[in-house]
This record gives structure tokens, sequence and C-alpha cells, in this order.
């Protein structure tokens, strides 16, 4: 097959890399509004125009725009009924996220939105290990992402480039929609968006929820926290790695502790995860969805308006 790539940026070189390695794909046929670039890989080819890329007639065409011109390639691509691969966030605002998802809709056009985090290892088995109980009934979820400035990034602020990650995560994860999350934003960088976010809420089912997101810390770090009636699951999303903190049946002996200490620490459990990279695996779930709608954990188009939505609601908090 071929498969298309509008904008060799950072994002986009990474979409030509993973497709150069796939046996299904043939030609990687690729459009930025630069001249003079060179793609690596033996599959990689350039084409002039949009109309070139369209008319090559790729399976699909993956948009690794910067966010705020989303709206134009993914119209076009609607209008010529291209299934789409949609870098995240869907775009700068929910009103063009909208205007996207009813053009895709009005062609009945497969599009989907790059969470690439749903492929994270340690956050599939997270998921599935939430599913098998062995946190009994999930209570709280936290999210931390954060680490230095990214210098890819120039056009949106944590929340459109980061924090999105975690509000999609917490949706999948828990099947939940938030009922309210607030935040507090501060932005020590120059520029004109925000470069820290501190959110915290509730979701439809009770569960609490918190989001610590920035680049301006020294240090990367990407944990997603799942706190249950029965132990507690700590997934490290860099380091591919889960563990599960049990609750503990032996109490104290001394009285007066046991009074304040309430849930007793139990045996820790570190999951054993095979590694597979999480972009090799959405372009896999892509492939399969165009082929079987609806049969895999590929963020919909639907799904990340609901992300949109909720971004918003951070924005002007």
């Amino acid at each position: 097959m071929r498969v298309g790539v509008i904008g060799l940026g950072v994002m986009g070189k990474n979409h030509v890399r993973v497709l150069n390695q796939m046996p299904q794909v043939e030609r990687v046929l690729i459009y930025d509004i630069a001249s003079g670039l060179t793609p690596e890989g033996e599959k990689s080819q350039m084409v002039d125009s949009l109309e070139k890329l369209a008319s090559a007639a790729p399976a699909y065409v993956v948009v690794a725009l910067p966010t705020r011109f989303h709206d134009e390639a993914a119209m076009f691509l609607a209008s010529k009924q291209i299934p789409t691969l949609l870098e995240k966030p869907v775009a700068p605002s929910q009103r063009e996220a909208e205007s996207i998802a009813l053009a895709f809709a009005d062609a009945e056009t497969l599009c989907t939105v790059g969470h690439v985090e749903r492929f994270n290892p340690s956050l599939s088995v997270l998921r599935q290990k939430i599913t098998e109980g062995v946190i009994g009934n999930p209570l709280q979820i936290s999210t931390r992402r954060v680490g230095p400035f990214p210098n890819r990034i120039n056009d949106v602020g944590v929340i459109l480039d980061l924090a999105s990650h975690d509000i999609d995560l917490v949706g999948w994860i828990t099947g939940q929609d938030y009922e309210r999350l607030s935040s507090l934003t501060s932005s020590p960088l120059p520029g004109e968006h925000e470069d820290m976010l501190l959110a915290t809420g509730k979701l439809k089912n009770g569960m609490l929820v918190s989001h610590e997101v920035n680049w301006v810390t020294p240090t990367k770090a990407r944990q997603t926290v799942v706190l249950g009636e029965e132990g507690m699951l700590v997934a490290d999303s860099l380091r591919a790695e889960l563990r599960l903190f049990k609750n503990g049946d032996i109490g104290s002996d001394w009285g007066m502790y046991s009074n304040f200490r309430g849930v007793t620490e139990g045996e820790e459990i570190r999951f054993v995860i095979p590694v597979r990279e999480p972009l090799l695996q959405e372009h896999e779930a892509m492939m399969q969805e165009i082929a079987h709608p609806g049969s895999t954990e590929i963020c919909s188009l639907a799904d990340g308006v609901r992300v949109m939505r909720v971004m918003n609601g951070l924005l002007n908090d």
C-alpha cells in the first residue's frame, strides 16, 4: 500500500521512519511546503503538491503539521475522501475540531487522532489490569507529565501539546467523561502560551482526577497512577514499567499507630511487559481500522473532539 505524510517536522519524520520499516507499505509519499527536503528511507518519495499526493491514491494520509495548519489539510483530505490519521490535538480550537469532524462525517470517511500513548506498553497493561480487577473499584487517577522545554513546539502551550495526552488517557483507561475539571496555569517562559498546568476534578462515576503538566522541569517524568479499593497501579511510560502495590492484610501491634494507619502496606509486583514501539502499533491499528472499523484501540475523531472540549474548558478557566 501507499501511505502519505503531510509535514516533515519532528513528528512527520518519525512517521516516515516507522512507515519505511513496515512490510505492508510499498511507498511513503511526503508533502511539505518547504523545498529541498530529503527524507530518509528507500520507500520515501517527495511530492510537490497536495493534489499530487491525493492523485497517488494513498490508503491513508498522516497529517503531522503544526496544529494551526490542521484544519486546511484535514478539510482537503475529507473532500477527497482519503482516510486520515490526524496528529493530536485535532485543531487549535474546539470550533475547528468540530468542523473537521463534520467534514469527515459528511464524507463518510475515516479520520483518527494520533493519541499514540494509547499504545504505550505500560498504559495498555495498566488498563488491562484495571479491567481484571487487580485493584478493585478504582477511586482516583492522577497523571504527571513534566520535563524540559521541547524546542519543536512554538504554536501551542502545555494544555494542547501535553495535557491532551493525559485527558485522552483518562477517558480511555476509565471509560468515563469528566464531570468537572478546574485548573491553575502559569507562564514563566517568554511567549504567549501557558507553560505549567495543575488541574483537579472528578469523573462522572465519582473518581477523583488530577493532572500535573509542565515543560520547565529539568528531569523528564511520565507517570500514571490509579488508586483503587484494593491497591494501586503505577505506570511509568518512559521506562515501559508497571507496578502493583497491594493493600496488606497484616496490621500493626501498636494500637495507637494502627488507629491512624488505615490501609496497610502489602506486596509489590512488577509486571514484565513486552515492548514494541507505540507509533508502529498505531500505524498497524490504522491499517486494521480501515479494513475493520471499530476493531482497534486507535483514538477516534469523536474521542479527539471530546478531548478538545475538555481542553477548551481549561483554556478558558
